[in-house]
């Protein structure tokens, strides 16, 4: 920013430029309290000084809700325990489960061995899928539009606030160049996470008309404007439409099965799943401390999974207490137990979708 203090000359040329009518500059240390106007002129200058700092890349600006409290390295490693501690019950199921297994018949034993076995490999073959894609993709560039905006609308330091929204815009070029749709790999992944061919057909224009700057003109915001409404707007419904098909089909395969293991199971191949869906979509990875909230929230759906049958039983026990017994009645516990364990997963997941694309999304609009 210019110091008015030791380049009086060079702000009043620069408020000529923009329009203002040249005036001389008061020296900032001769601003009495009574005079309030230039008091206040002095504080807004000194203000739009610090919302420079709103346009630079922050992994700290992306923090919202729980996720705030991963700045505490105490808290981290706290959260490290909680998954330790969601593991080791988990292994304790499997235990059980394993116990129960031993105590059935020989034919029984090994159908259950085999169902295990299958259930083991799914498991790895989504982290494997998950980790083996992830680590390749580029961090996530985030920044807020709504501090672009405000800061170009400063006069002042508008000069400043173009260099900032040209930064901007060369950094989603860079973006929409490593986004290689005409590649038939991408398109591949593209199609097995869910996305249409006429939808990548409509990306491979949006891309092709950003990258050739004739989609907004020379204006370096409208191009923003253009990338968040044409191109990012695209890739949201689709990530919008593959959380609502994960969730449904998570809420469903829940209620289906018959004990809380079965259900870690499948929230826990889903939310792998889900995720590297995300990340090929977006083409992209969050940065450090948002992949640490997307564990996180992995691990806080999967332990919810494990104890969402207990809690609907009970919410069930507690509605139809004081039904009388019967067949009827029985069989209406039964059916409220499933569907409640079912929409209560459904709803977890929705909200790990939602995390998970909010730490992915390069554009955020505040």
């Amino acid at each position: 920013m210019v110091d008015k203090s030791d380049k009086p000359e060079q702000s009043v040329e620069q408020f000529g430029s923009l329009g203002v009518p040249t005036q001389e500059v008061a020296d900032t240390g001769a601003v009495k309290k009574g005079h309030s106007r230039l008091a206040k002129r002095e504080a807004d200058e000194q203000q739009l000084a610090g919302d420079l700092d709103e346009l630079r890349d922050d992994e700290t600006d992306e923090l919202f809700g729980i996720e705030k409290v991963l700045r505490w390295p105490a808290l981290r490693y706290s959260i490290l325990l909680v998954c330790g501690l969601a593991l080791l019950f988990v292994f304790g199921q499997g235990l059980s489960l394993l116990e129960r297994i031993q105590r059935m018949p020989r034919w029984g034993q090994y159908v259950s061995y085999a169902a295990l076995g299958l259930l083991a490999i799914a498991i790895v073959w989504s982290m494997v899928r998950l980790f083996g894609s992830y680590l390749r993709l580029q961090r996530t560039p985030r920044i807020a539009l709504s501090a672009l905006y405000e800061l170009s609308d400063r006069a002042a330091i508008r000069q400043e606030a173009n260099v900032a929204v040209d930064e901007a815009r060369r950094k989603r070029e860079r973006y929409l160049r490593s986004y290689q749709i005409e590649t038939g790999k991408q398109v591949k992944r593209l199609l097995k996470a869910g996305v249409k061919k006429e939808e990548i057909q409509k990306l491979r224009k949006v891309r092709a008309d950003l990258l050739s700057g004739q989609a907004a003109g020379a204006s370096s915001e409208g191009w923003l404007a253009d990338f968040e409404g044409r191109f990012l707007g695209v890739l949201d419904k689709l990530v919008d439409r593959r959380i609502n098909s994960y969730s449904l089909r998570v809420g469903l395969k829940t209620a289906i099965a018959p004990t809380g293991l079965l259900d870690t199971a499948v929230v826990m191949i889903n939310a792998h799943m889900i995720v590297a869906d995300l990340c090929t979509i977006y083409n992209l990875r969050a940065t450090r401390i948002g992949t640490t909230a997307i564990v996180f929230r992995m691990f806080i759906s999967i332990l919810a999974a494990s104890q969402m049958e207990e809690a609907a039983e009970s919410v069930t026990e507690a509605m139809l207490s004081e039904a009388a017994a019967g067949f009827g009645i029985n069989l209406a516990k039964q059916v409220l137990r499933r569907v409640g364990e079912g929409v209560g997963n459904a709803l977890l997941f929705r909200r790990l979708g939602k995390a998970t694309k909010r730490h992915l999304r390069p554009l955020q609009v505040k």
